[in-house]
């Protein structure tokens, strides 16, 4: 059951048109190749407004951060979005304490155009600071010893930066939309925090602003106050710590639509769309496939992640884009079309909420184990409405002729290599150890790292433990290197008597540059009479070549039926005397 409780203000009229004119643009549309691709640069248009690779700050290139951590942080700010301002002006206390030897001072990221007019102890005394680029220094008095917690508070002001990164007002339509996306290091541009994936805490954040704003953000909302000079605070809470880069909200005046889900592990889990309402009747369409998506989610790894929150969407001008803030997903205004073209998008940001929300990466190199994951989640999600053949389908979908970079390490952050290259090592990982393990596997490192921040080489230790193999000959080369393997091959089959068969197979890697990759080929032989037999190689040399003895009469041979190796598979004629090559990876 769906209910629409209006905002504020009434319905305004821009956006209806355009967001019709793409819906009955992609209407017709449903090719899955195209659909898919359609739904990836949607992806991609949230994320992608930070092209460049994290630039470090010289005090966390220095590890001066990873001398505490945060703990909690409240953000009580007043926002400014008139006609010709976008400021903001607060503060933010921080709650820490130090991961080891006494600490004597706390470097925080803090973006140069936010000035600060003051910091204090949590007893409100003045504490001593510089701040310098985007780097705020403060010095703690007296200093704070191992196991002990301390407050401070930052106030300041500024208008911040802008460019669709950060935090931004969108003034095209009757009523602005102001809001933030900050991945992967944008929180600096508006508050005062230790911007890195590895920090979690808890956050409350207070937004004041006019009347006629409904605020959408994270974790539950406590109360909505009403203030003598005619603006209203909205106060969330969270539960459960996030990263900095989760922490966001939207504000317009909304209509709320709302539903609910019954949770696996018992109770009931609110739904709350947070909605222009212009875009109401679309979404109320689209929303409604999202119970669905949990259940898939829920039965394939375990409970929502976050079952004292909510889960829920914030209409936000990405166009087409959308970001996975924790239980409150920024949705551009494009994606409602009342049709469910970009539900793989919706699938894919719900999806984050375990993979990137709960299981954060460690750092930006490897943010695949967010990306790779939640797009490899897509085609599960594809699988639990279509069957396997509509899995095998999807994932064809996202494959590409090139990578650019490695998975791991990315030359920028968010690019396909993370998005599909990723999602197909997890693909090709279930073509080895099959879909049970490879489900066994998610489920461990879900639960293991609830909450935390681990890196690739924890995920690949989970992966070796479960299936109880060594896999870096697997993943080595996949994470590591570039580029994907390339294969030339030869078949002869030949008759043996009347009902057996050989089949002979040469196999050459051509890709050049890298060193050979290590992988299981299926050979699936067609028999007469409609029966097949698959046979699995193990190819780890440039070179190679394998015989067959098939009871059966063989029709014709298939090279890896399924599409469990990313590559490229082209036959030539057979070649007499082969030279094989005897060294192996």
């Amino acid at each position: 059951m769906v209910s629409v409780r209006a905002g504020l203000v009434g319905a305004a009229v821009w956006g209806g048109a355009a967001a019709g004119a793409l819906g009955a643009a992609n209407d017709s549309d449903w090719d899955l190749a195209r659909r898919v691709g359609a739904n990836h640069e949607a992806l991609r248009t949230g994320h992608g407004r930070a092209r460049l690779k994290e630039i470090e700050t010289l005090a966390t290139v220095a590890g001066a951060q990873d001398e505490y951590n945060v703990l909690h942080y409240t953000i009580d700010i007043d926002v400014d979005p008139g006609i010709f301002s976008r400021d903001i002006d607060g503060s933010c206390d921080i709650l820490l304490t130090p991961t080891g030897a006494e600490l004597y001072q706390v470097v925080l990221d803090l973006d140069w155009r936010m000035k600060v007019s003051a910091v204090f102890d949590g007893e409100g005394l003045p504490l001593s600071y510089g701040h310098h680029l985007d780097v705020l220094t403060v010095e703690l008095a007296p200093t704070l010893m191992p196991g002990e917690e301390a407050t401070i508070r930052v106030e300041y002001g500024g208008s911040p930066l802008t460019n669709f990164f950060g935090f931004d007002i969108w003034r095209l339509r009757p009523t602005p939309v102001v809001y933030t996306l900050c991945e992967p290091n944008g929180s600096r541009t508006w508050w005062p925090c230790k911007d890195h994936p590895s920090d979690k805490a808890t956050v409350d954040l207070i937004i004041t602003m006019p009347q006629r704003y409904t605020v959408a953000s994270n974790g539950l909302l406590e109360a909505v106050m009403s203030n003598d000079e005619g603006t209203l605070s909205h106060h969330w809470s969270t539960r459960y710590p996030l990263a900095p880069y989760l922490v966001a909200f939207t504000a317009t005046n909304f209509v709320l639509i709302e539903d609910s889900y019954e949770l696996s592990e018992g109770g009931t889990l609110p739904l709350l769309y947070y909605t222009w309402p212009e875009d109401v009747e679309d979404a109320e369409q689209d929303v409604a496939s999202i119970p669905g998506m949990l259940s898939v989610f829920e039965d394939e790894w375990f409970g929502y992640p976050f079952p004292e929150e909510k889960y829920g969407h914030m209409e936000t001008p990405l166009v087409t884009g959308a970001m996975e803030h924790t239980t409150m997903t920024s949705y551009g205004q494009l994606l409602y079309t009342g049709t469910g073209y970009f539900d793989y998008v919706a699938a894919h940001e719900l999806a984050h909420h375990w993979w990137g929300d709960l299981v954060t990466c460690g750092t930006w190199d490897d943010i695949w184990l967010n990306e790779g994951f939640a797009t490899y989640a897509e085609a599960i999600y594809h699988e639990a409405l279509t069957g396997f053949g509509g899995y095998l389908e999807y994932m064809r979908a996202i494959e590409r002729p090139r990578f650019y970079g490695p998975i791991h390490a990315p030359n920028r952050v968010l690019n396909t290599t993370v998005y599909d290259k990723g999602a197909w090592v997890l693909h090709m990982l279930r073509g080895i150890v099959g879909r049970d393990i490879l489900m066994g596997i998610l489920r461990t490192w879900g639960t293991r790292f609830a909450h935390e921040s681990p890196v690739t080489s924890d995920f690949t230790a989970v992966a070796a433990e479960v299936a109880g193999q060594d896999l870096d000959w697997f993943f080595d080369p996949w994470l590591y290197e570039i580029g994907r393997p390339e294969y030339e091959y030869g078949l002869r089959v030949r008759p043996i008597m009347e009902d057996r068969s050989w089949i002979d197979l040469q196999l050459e890697q051509v890709q050049g540059g890298v060193n050979p990759y290590t992988m299981p080929i299926t050979l699936r032989a067609h028999l007469e009479g409609g029966e097949h037999v698959d046979v699995v190689v193990e190819n780890g040399a440039t070179k190679e070549a394998f015989s067959f003895l098939i009871d059966g009469v063989v029709e014709e041979v298939e090279i890896d039926p399924e599409s469990f190796v990313l590559a490229e598979f082209r036959e030539r004629e057979w070649v007499p005397n082969l030279r094989v090559d005897v060294s192996r990876r």
